[in-house]
């Protein structure tokens, strides 16, 4: 390294990391040469090194630990790095001193990894069902309970960019109903789930009485025809006025004394949802929200799905016990 006679060595030597850091020839959590080796290496006096690394310390570009050594910011440094381990080791032995076997705690120590995943690590899922109205909870229940990266499409949709899915997705699943159609559109797996409607729901359909007068407000006859199909099924016998929530919405309002009961198949437009439950509770008419959730079978399938995606990309690392990975 040439230095500057006009410019303080220390600062040179500071910008000489930074530009390696910046340029990945030195990459987060890495172990910087020793004081003594770099001033061997460049021909300056340790305090000069030592000048420099509290300079890059101050700037956030390196972490000093004591004893153990210097190190490029933004990676687990040794001191981490050994905590987790030995938190891993103390896991393994309490795992240990109940008697299970090696690949139930292979599996206990997979599932602590799935629901830790961060940012891009994350599975990326792709959900498809026949209309938006069916998304906002299963969404939000991938996301919590899978911990996913979940993104929702339309079956027309998923089927006309197909590739595009297929090209983006760790993972694409939809339901029963719909499975023949997107498979048969795609050339690699599709997993199949089944989704009910929230229990909450389903118990205020049941207090329905014969006597009340009962709208629906709807997007797509897709909803409307699940508020009959859940009807039905539950034996509830009484007439339905339907309102299409983009045309007829203000029709609703402006017939609200007709009715004691409205099943609001609103649940993903959230101003709508939140004006009708409060003229609800204001006009004294209950509101019943739809919101559809994958059941508990179709949960756990999918996290083991998403398990076994993870150990064919994780490779021999993870799979090889000669490596020794963990164990």
């Amino acid at each position: 390294m040439d230095f500057d006679k006009n410019t303080p060595i220390y600062k040179q030597i500071v910008n000489y990391i930074i530009q390696q850091i910046e340029t990945g020839e030195l990459n987060p959590g890495q172990k910087l040469p020793t004081e003594r080796e770099l001033c061997n290496l460049l021909g300056v006096s340790r305090g000069t090194i030592k000048t420099a690394f509290k300079e890059l310390e101050y700037q956030g570009k390196v972490e000093i630990i004591q004893g153990s050594g210097t190190f490029v910011a933004g990676g687990k440094s040794e001191k981490e790095s050994k905590y987790m381990e030995e938190q891993l080791d103390i896991m393994l032995q309490k795992m240990d001193r109940h008697h299970l076997r090696k690949e139930e705690v292979k599996e206990k120590v997979l599932d602590y990894i799935m629901h830790h995943l961060e940012g891009n690590e994350r599975i990326r899922f792709a959900w498809v069902d026949c209309t938006h109205e069916f998304f906002g909870g299963i969404q939000e229940q991938l996301e919590k309970e899978c911990n996913f990266k979940v993104d929702c499409f339309v079956l027309e949709d998923a089927i006309r960019h197909i590739k595009y899915l297929e090209k983006n997705y760790d993972l694409i699943a939809t339901t029963a109903r719909h499975y023949p159609e997107l498979a048969s559109a795609a050339s690699r797996q599709i997993l199949r789930a089944a989704i009910s409607l929230d229990r909450t729901a389903v118990r205020e359909n049941l207090k329905i009485k014969e006597t009340d007068k009962v709208a629906a407000l709807y997007h797509s006859k897709r909803m409307l025809r699940s508020i009959y199909e859940q009807f039905v099924d539950l034996s509830v016998k009484v007439p339905i006025t339907a309102y299409q929530a983009n045309d007829e919405y203000s029709s609703l309002l402006e017939h609200l004394d007709r009715y004691n009961a409205i099943v609001a198949g609103v649940a993903d437009e959230e101003k709508i949802r939140d004006e009708i439950v409060r003229l609800g509770m204001e006009n004294d008419i209950k509101v019943i929200v739809y919101r559809y959730f994958l059941d508990e079978g179709s949960i756990v399938s999918l996290g083991a799905s998403a398990k076994e995606y993870w150990r064919r990309e994780a490779g021999e690392e993870w799979n090889d016990e000669k490596q020794g990975y963990f164990f």
